[in-house]
């Protein structure tokens, strides 16, 4: 079996401290540091969990959180797996690796980042008993070992090929205070090792970060961020145009020709890596266990028209679980037709008898998310299905689907972050954090390709687990979404595809 090695040499290392970071802007401008003190308002769809390292995944947490914090790796504007606290990574066989990791830093509390807080936090994540969300990343490390301050060896119980991309979701926690208070300690007082320090976190109104001047990387040019809640997504496009707010997630596509044609404000897009997706809670008793249903509700949605209408074609249809960036996508799955009648012939064989079912869906954390669930509620109502559509807050709709009590189908969102097969693990494998759905025949699929380390066979492997999650339908299955921001024309930052701001490279006039 061909062994995977990964080496990132000096050469790189040096590019990413120089260039990757950089990439978050374009050039330099007058908020640099040294001049007037500088703030970027960003006008954010909603609050954030808290500020937990580990127990807690939810993008918009992250999009402020991952400045505060650092990981091990990271992406950079291509979305290319890139060091960030390590230095290198290579594998010792199919289930050790060895990292090298950086020196010279140091938390916000003082403690040093070193071998010990890999092996605090990775082993914390690995203790089944502490149930941590983040886990999910990295499920198959099964121990780490010091091998000196600055160079840790990560054994996996299975080949697990994805490993690296698995850290750039898995937040450093300083090993004093994870061992000695716990991860609570964190929850609003963060500890780490990014740009930015928390200076005030008003609960549903804003949190305020300032610059992290012992941060061991380029220092902020941005002296100070402040995330104002704004939940209401036509508050903030206005928010923004009265200059009150700098930088806006998922403008509306009707208010795209507004913002750009605005003396304050443009638009800046860029592809995505969430998919969008109806998810259906089988976990439940109901109609909805019988895959026929499921079936007949992919039928009934004309899932082309809601792009051409509602997004306005800020949208790239999806045939199956995986978006067109995957790398293991497989590009001759057909997606469901938009065939009606079949829909009511399969709910008639199912003898679907009416039930009712509610359509949860957020507003404004998605792009056009509540409208598009009333374009699918419509559509699903014609094709004879009893669908009610229930807005609901996002902080209430997370912990009813992590909790696997949600009712009936939820308009969702989730974040390819391995670009890769594996992550149907996250969204499919039973008992994996948000998934309500559960099958032997997907999980041994899944199990299959996870640990196949030749890339052609890992390729065949997960076009079978693709194949049989879509005959399976679990999710009525949408798009992946367009990324528009809406910036001030004074803001110098420009966004990638992972959904994060990265502020720590950009720069104000």
């Amino acid at each position: 079996m061909r062994r995977t090695l990964v080496l990132v040499g000096l050469a790189l290392i040096l590019s990413i401290v120089a260039g990757c970071q950089q990439s978050q802007s374009g050039t330099t401008s007058s908020g640099a540091q040294g001049g007037a003190a500088t703030k970027v308002v960003v006008g954010l769809n909603a609050d954030i969990r808290n500020f937990d390292p580990v127990n807690t995944l939810d993008n918009t947490t992250d999009r402020v959180d991952t400045h505060v914090y650092d990981h091990l790796f990271t992406r950079d504007h291509d979305m290319k797996v890139v060091p960030q606290l390590a230095e290198s990574a290579k594998s010792l066989d199919d289930l050790n690796w060895e990292i090298k990791l950086r020196k010279g830093v140091k938390f916000s509390n003082g403690e040093p980042f070193n071998a010990e807080s890999v092996k605090a936090t990775l082993d914390y994540l690995a203790k089944k008993e502490n149930n941590a969300a983040r886990k999910i990343r990295i499920d198959a490390v099964k121990s780490t070992t010091v091998v000196d301050d600055y160079t840790v060896k990560v054994t996996t119980e299975k080949p697990f090929p994805s490993l690296l991309e698995g850290f750039t979701e898995i937040y450093m926690a300083p090993a004093k205070v994870l061992k000695e208070q716990g991860p609570q300690a964190m929850t609003e007082k963060p500890i780490g090792t990014g740009p930015y320090k928390l200076q005030e976190w008003k609960r549903e109104q804003s949190i305020t970060l300032v610059r992290n001047d012992d941060y061991w990387g380029p220092k902020p040019q941005i002296a100070a961020v402040e995330f104002r809640i704004i939940p209401d997504v036509s508050s903030r496009v206005s928010a923004l145009l009265a200059g009150e707010v700098q930088l806006i997630p998922d403008v509306p596509p009707q208010s795209m020709d507004q913002v750009n044609k605005s003396s304050t404000a443009d638009t800046r897009t860029v592809a995505g890596r969430r998919v969008i997706f109806v998810g259906i809670n089988t976990l439940l008793p109901g109609p909805l266990q019988d895959a026929r249903v499921r079936q007949a509700l992919n039928y009934a949605v004309d899932v082309d028209k809601i792009i051409r209408t509602v997004m306005e074609g800020n949208a790239k249809r999806m045939a199956g679980p995986l978006p067109a960036i995957n790398q293991h996508l497989d590009s001759n799955l057909k997606p469901y037709s938009y065939d009606p009648a079949k829909a009511k012939a399969l709910l008639q064989e199912a003898g679907y008898k009416g039930e009712p079912m509610t359509l949860h869906t957020p507003s404004g954390r998605y792009l056009k998310d509540k409208e598009a669930a009333e374009a699918i509620a419509d559509q699903l109502t014609q094709a004879g299905i009893n669908v009610k559509v229930q807005v609901d807050e996002w902080g209430s709709l997370l912990d009813l689907v992590k909790a696997n009590k949600i009712d009936g189908i939820y308009f969702f969102g989730r974040s390819d972050t391995s670009l890769d097969g594996s992550m149907l693990k996250d969204w499919f494998r039973t008992g994996s954090t948000w998934v309500t759905y559960s099958d032997k025949n997907v999980d041994a699929a899944i199990e299959a390709a996870l640990p196949t380390v030749d890339p052609e066979k890992r390729r065949q492997a997960y076009y079978q687990a693709q194949a049989l999650v879509q005959q399976q339908a679990p999710w009525i299955f949408l798009w992946s979404q367009n990324d528009i921001y809406g910036a001030s024309k004074k803001l110098d930052w420009k966004p990638k595809g992972d959904e994060q701001f990265n502020l720590e490279r950009a720069t104000l006039k």
